[in-house]
């Protein structure tokens, strides 16, 4: 990646790559294609999915996108431990952020209770 970056091969096999939810492809692909359209569809997606990596750099490069929220809230809600810390990191003030956290507290989620 380093040496071959602007090779016109490189960004469909990263894509595939971070599609397949390699997370060393995840990373590479927001860093390198971040402001590429299909950049943010494959992260979004791996995020819906539950991918960490995915979730962790939807939220530190896409932060402000209106579906990023959303995404996290959903895989928070479904008890996944890095989106939790992602929503409070982040979101902490966000009222609907308590009520999940609450929800999965409530629920025995160890990470939730100590958030």
């Amino acid at each position: 990646m380093r040496h071959y970056g602007d090779n016109a091969q490189t960004l469909p096999i990263i894509q595939q790559l971070a599609h397949q939810g390699n997370r060393y492809a995840i990373e590479r692909l927001v860093r390198h294609y971040g402001d590429n359209a299909q950049t943010l569809a494959i992260i979004q997606q791996q995020a819906h999915q539950g991918n960490r990596e995915a979730i962790r750099q939807l939220v530190i490069y896409y932060r402000d996108n209106p579906k990023t929220l959303a995404i996290i809230q959903q895989q928070a809600h479904q008890g996944n431990n890095q989106a939790i810390e992602q929503l409070v990191r982040h979101y902490g003030d966000n009222a609907q952020t308590l009520a999940i956290i609450q929800q999965q507290a409530h629920q025995g989620n160890r990470y939730a209770i100590k958030s």
